[in-house]
């Protein structure tokens, strides 16, 4: 969800962010921080069974959370450490993700629905005065094709 006085634009593929911050920094002092990058990837089972219910699964990199749909709020969260795939609600050690899961999904698995590589850099630009104006935030989102789709 976004914030109040938050403010949202698409560049065209006409410039680059490099290039904005190039023309931003002619005018105004500018400090970028390193990009971060993220791992998302969207669960549900092979009947949508979360979806109906209107929740999300999430996996960001080690953290997993169920989110309502209507309001953007986790109801759950999970963490761990690992390359383990939990497939099962029953995978899951965390009680509320545990119990939610289970009364949901019964005895169905999990699939992977759509995974999603972000990449976001935050940028700070101060005014002569050395009073921070806005902070940006450029985000770049791709999806990440599933192997096993090329492989059939």
């Amino acid at each position: 969800m976004r914030k109040k006085n938050t403010n949202t634009w698409l560049l065209s593929e006409a410039i680059s962010p490099d290039q904005l911050i190039e023309e931003i920094a002619k005018d105004f002092s500018v400090q970028v921080e390193l990009p971060q990058k993220t791992t998302v990837t969207y669960f549900d089972s092979f009947d949508w069974r979360l979806y109906r219910k209107h929740y999300l699964l999430i996996k960001t990199d080690n953290t997993w959370q169920l989110i309502r749909r209507d309001s953007g709020n986790p109801v759950a969260t999970f963490s761990g450490k690992g390359r383990l795939k939990r497939r099962f609600a029953g995978s899951f050690s965390s009680d509320p993700l545990h119990t939610l899961l289970s009364s949901i999904l019964d005895i169905r698995g999990l699939i992977d629905l759509v995974t999603f590589e972000t990449l976001s850099q935050r940028m700070r630009i101060f005014n002569a005065d050395k009073k921070q104006l806005p902070m940006s935030m450029f985000l770049s989102i791709r999806s990440v094709p599933d192997p096993a789709l090329f492989l059939r």
